[in-house]
């Protein structure tokens, strides 16, 4: 389901109006809005608030705050919440690329934005490498 979006009027960066690029054709988002493919990357503009759905008289809500993990579950080299039993049930590939998405983080990303290899093969209980990570990454609609 498409969205229709603008940049939120409130928020301001450097003292001006944010400015967010259409990933498709790098032009910046018009200050009226556009329809867009609903996508990871408008759902992150969505979170972190650099856009609003059009109508809308507020700034899209900050995400909530994630939950505290529970005493059965502990972390591993401080990434949040990466299971460390092996009692945990493993995910498919398909939802630990989507988990690493939902995490928005450097922890579960790499500097190009796409899920780590190494977090995915904790995840899924099995060496994961680039070509399957690809291969199960959603594309972006354009």
């Amino acid at each position: 389901m498409p969205l229709h979006l603008k940049p939120n009027p409130e928020k301001l960066v450097d003292g001006n109006p944010v400015s967010v690029p259409d990933p498709i054709t790098g032009d910046p988002l018009p200050v009226g809005g556009k329809v867009v493919a609903n996508g990871t990357y408008w759902v992150r503009r969505l979170q972190c608030g650099d856009v609003v759905h059009v109508g809308d008289e507020a700034p899209a809500p900050a995400p909530a705050p994630a939950p505290a993990p529970d005493k059965s579950t502990e972390l591993n080299d401080d990434k949040a919440s990466i299971p460390n039993s092996d009692d945990d049930k493993k995910m498919t590939l398909e939802e630990a690329v989507a988990h690493c998405y939902e995490q928005g983080t450097t922890d579960f990303l790499t500097n190009a934005g796409i899920p780590d290899c190494n977090v995915l093969s904790e995840l899924t209980g099995t060496k994961v490498k680039a070509a399957d990570r690809d291969a199960a990454t959603p594309k972006q609609e354009g």
